[in-house]
């Protein structure tokens, strides 16, 4: 272990002990370990059996910023404890992740579940649309380190960046987005309930960009794709706008994260992405 991550162990421990429990055992569950980099979360055992989850946001700023936008979320996501520093601290959800099979089983009830996400009133001062130039400035740096690795090849690079230009929809309506809506941070409770617990990038931000990203991080046949979005369709506030734009945006984003973190997806999410590009440009259409 890392000098680092041992300071932030106890800033964790310190974080729990002044929430009223004392640790007693830490785990680090992050998918990706000291790999991360950033945001790690923590299984916490207490003295007395007592389990939370408490997770380290780099920053108290941060931290405090995601606990106020989670309070009041429906049960379906895992509920906040309080937020200590740099720390948050949640209950932790026993249950079974979701299988690919049952996965499919839960499709409508994820999308109902993310429409409502979006349905959540926004304070009165918050605008509900936004310029897509932060996006745009995104786009354009994962396209120029993509190329510069040689991930994705200059006609590739030039493909998208004519694409996300031609598909801009300049502004874009935002909402309380979650921004990794996917069945690898899905569970069933021991009561059989859907539930979610990774909540971590709570943001308001356009609602294009969270169902494209589901799109890429959750692969659906185009009839479990068609069910998930008549379920979020009941119950969100309206209707997903520049669809080819956002999944470019976001499928660019996947495949710098893969490059840089997790090289063993990149290959297929290059494929999505290169699917995204041909289907904005009228060469394909995809139905999922």
């Amino acid at each position: 272990m890392t000098a680092d991550l041992m300071a932030l162990e106890t800033e964790v421990r310190d974080a729990v002990a002044r929430g009223g429990l004392r640790p007693r055992h830490l785990v680090l569950v992050s998918p990706l370990g000291e790999r991360k980099g950033m945001r790690y979360a923590y299984r916490v055992e207490t003295d007395d059996g007592h389990i939370v989850k408490a997770r380290h946001f780099g920053s108290a700023a941060e931290a405090q910023r995601v606990h106020d936008l989670r309070l009041g979320l429906e049960g379906a996501f895992a509920p906040v404890l309080g937020c200590f520093g740099a720390v948050l601290i949640e209950a932790w959800i026993e249950g079974a992740m979701l299988s690919v099979l049952e996965a499919e089983a839960w499709v409508s009830t994820a999308g109902a579940l993310l429409g409502r996400l979006h349905a959540r009133p926004l304070g009165p001062d918050v605008s509900t649309r936004r310029e897509t130039t932060r996006w745009n400035e995104a786009a354009a740096a994962d396209l120029a380190l993509l190329r510069e690795a040689a991930v994705l090849p200059a006609a590739g690079c030039e493909a998208a960046r004519a694409a996300l230009q031609r598909q801009d929809p300049g502004r874009a309506r935002v909402a309380l987005i979650h921004k990794d809506f996917c069945a690898e941070n899905m569970l069933i409770d021991t009561n059989g309930a859907l539930r979610i617990i990774d909540t971590e990038q709570l943001a308001v931000e356009p609602i294009g960009f969270d169902i494209a990203w589901t799109w890429h991080r959750w692969p659906m046949s185009p009839q479990s794709w068609a069910r998930f979005m008549a379920g979020y369709r009941a119950a969100a506030p309206a209707e997903p706008e520049a669809w080819e734009y956002w999944r470019i945006v976001t499928g660019l984003t996947l495949a710098r994260v893969f490059f840089q973190r997790m090289p063993a997806r990149l290959d297929a999410q290059l494929a999505s992405l290169r699917r995204c590009i041909a289907s904005a440009a009228g060469e394909e259409i995809s139905t999922r």
